[in-house]
């Protein structure tokens, strides 16, 4: 199975969804923190049998977080969105951590 993973990303912490090929939500985790650790058991709440891709908007510290989802096995490719085009593209009345990160897993 293939995973999207949509990645708000902050300065400690990180809010993850992952969106199966169809759609659905299969996992919301918000503020992860943004440690090998942390990520590690994310990955391994969500369980054996698929490969995902990774997005997250650039931003201040987004290098630190890139690399730590690029060192996951699980990951297959970490893309980086450019914030200007996201938000013209993904203009949204409800703003939070939780929604901006299931709009970039649905928009990769």
């Amino acid at each position: 199975m293939n995973l999207y993973l949509g990645v708000d990303a902050h300065k400690k912490y990180s809010t993850v969804a992952a969106i199966s090929e169809d759609g659905r939500i299969e996992k919301i985790e918000s503020q992860i923190r943004n440690t090998v650790e942390a990520v590690h058991k994310f990955f391994v709440s969500l369980g054996n049998d698929y490969r995902c891709q990774v997005v997250l908007e650039a931003g201040r510290n987004w290098g630190v977080v890139y690399d730590l989802f690029e060192s996951m096995p699980q990951v297959e490719k970490v893309i980086l969105a450019n914030p200007v085009k996201v938000k013209a593209i993904a203009h949204a009345h409800l703003k939070t951590d939780t929604v901006d990160a299931i709009t970039l897993a649905h928009l990769l």
